[in-house]
């Protein structure tokens, strides 16, 4: 887990890629993941994946928890939550339930908040939406 105040890592199994790296490929972790340098690939994890201030990806990025704080060109799909940091900048599409962009921050693309499975509401019904409501009008 990460602690979004700090950008810091608290994941005993944390990947590093340090700010003097480069990657040229795929890097898959089954924690998180924290990116100082630069990636020209896909990054996948199933925990945390910090970009930093320093980081530049070019390339997919899908993670539970994403924080942006360098810059990604690319799609970005989070399973849990999306930041994008005063200092973070992203050009490509999003897919989250949750998406927080700070002030100061860099977006251009589409973005794409799916519900988590639809949740039904008690009884079976499914919560009607005021888009639902407008659309039947």
């Amino acid at each position: 887990m990460q602690d979004p105040r700090t950008n810091k890592g608290t994941d005993a199994d944390m990947t590093t890629l340090g700010s003097g790296a480069r990657l040229k490929g795929d890097l898959h972790c089954s924690g998180s993941v924290s990116i100082e340098g630069m990636v020209d690939g896909t990054v996948r994890s199933q925990g945390t994946v910090l970009l930093q201030e320093s980081a530049r990806v070019k390339g997919e990025l899908s993670g539970a928890r994403i924080v942006i704080s360098g810059e990604i060109r690319g799609n970005v799909q989070a399973g849990e939550r999306l930041e994008i940091q005063a200092s973070g900048k992203l050009l490509g599409n999003i897919t989250a339930p949750v998406i927080f962009i700070q002030e100061g921050a860099f977006f251009e693309g589409q973005c794409s908040m799916q519900a988590e499975k639809d949740k039904a509401a008690p009884g079976g019904d499914k919560t009607e939406t005021a888009a639902d409501k407008s659309a039947k009008s």
